[in-house]
């Protein structure tokens, strides 16, 4: 009877998790709507050696056939027009994200957010786009890396803050404050802070924003460099503010 019982929970457990992984998706899904797929990205490509293979990869991904977006992009590589590198990375990463693999998707996007084009290079506007939007999926991937069980509402107050629903994320960011892992506890605070300061409570985003820098990090804490980056721009912004 205790061996069902326990094959019971276990399968209820699994469905809710499948379940919080599918609202993720779907969250990352609604921040990067309205990107270049392969329905319009030929558009603006042009006199690329691997056009063909670009407008290809857009088309499995969007058909949520992520294994072949990612195979398919793999021709691509730093010798190409620059946008196409970047559009190359930045799909990369998303579909590693949306196939859990989420350490990988961390280092495309690494890619994106580090990438310099070249002084006379085409489309730079949307090199840009790629470089602005990229963090955003980047910390999603850290979140859901770290597999905790305030992962999800983290991602769920990045979801609200991304459409301007400063209260809603503030909700789901208070959420966080029992959490044991260091970066969820600091991103939740840092991101409170830029809630508050959006509502023009000032007082009310510096108590959180000093409350992130003040979090001490363990020496075996995951994403050390992470964390103390995000400490770093809530010491920043706090300047802002006084």
């Amino acid at each position: 009877m205790k061996k069902i019982l326990v094959l019971i929970i276990a399968v209820a457990m699994s469905g809710n998790c499948k379940a919080q992984i599918a609202e993720i998706f779907e969250i990352v899904t609604a921040i990067v709507s309205g990107w270049k797929t392969g329905s319009t990205i030929s558009g603006w490509i042009f006199s690329s050696p691997h056009e063909d293979d670009l407008i290809k990869a857009m088309s499995y991904y969007d058909q949520e056939e992520y294994v072949h977006t990612i195979a398919t992009l793999s021709t691509i590589d730093n010798r190409d027009l620059d946008v196409v590198v970047v559009a190359a990375n930045y799909y990369r990463g998303l579909s590693y994200f949306y196939l859990e693999k989420y350490e990988k998707a961390v280092k495309e996007f690494k890619k994106v957010i580090n990438f310099e084009p070249s002084f006379n290079t085409l489309y730079k506007d949307i090199i840009a786009d790629y470089k602005y939007h990229a963090p955003t999926i980047q910390e999603i991937a850290y979140v859901m890396a770290l597999k905790s069980e305030h992962s999800t509402d983290v991602v769920r107050g990045l979801g609200e803050y991304d459409k301007e629903n400063y209260s809603n994320a503030i909700t789901y960011f208070s959420n966080v404050d029992g959490s044991d892992e260091t970066l969820l506890r600091v991103l939740a605070h840092y991101y409170k802070g830029k809630c508050y300061f959006k509502q023009g409570h000032n007082d009310s985003a510096l108590t959180n924003l000093k409350q992130a820098i003040n979090i001490q990090i363990p020496t075996d804490a995951m994403y050390t460099d992470v964390t103390k980056r995000y400490q770093k721009r809530a010491q920043q912004m706090t300047y802002r503010i006084k």
